[in-house]
């Protein structure tokens, strides 16, 4: 399955990583392209157990790839913060989504 994972922080990266691990091919997708290009070399940007093995696993069978462009997929995983608007109902700001 090609799945594309939008935002690759804390929670994108690691959902990313995974699936490419267990033999999906994964765009990630970030604005940074500092961050991807780093990502593509093997360079974690966050700390996590086993995060860097699995990179450079997945980075070598050729199952995950970052990118500052979405790709066509068959799934898609938006992982991007929603912080809350300053009103009284403390409502989701999705104008990041």
């Amino acid at each position: 399955m090609n799945i594309t994972v939008v935002g690759l922080g804390y929670i994108g990266l690691p959902t990313a990583i995974l699936f490419a691990k267990y033999g999906n091919t994964v765009t990630g997708v970030d604005l940074s392209p500092v961050m991807t290009a780093n990502l593509n070399a093997g360079q974690l940007h966050i700390e996590e157990a086993g995060l860097a093995e699995d990179l450079q696993e997945a980075l070598a069978l050729g199952k995950f790839h970052a990118s500052t462009t979405p790709v066509s997929a068959d799934a898609y995983i938006v992982a991007v913060p929603t912080p809350n608007k300053d009103d009284l109902y403390k409502s989701c700001d999705t104008s990041y989504i």
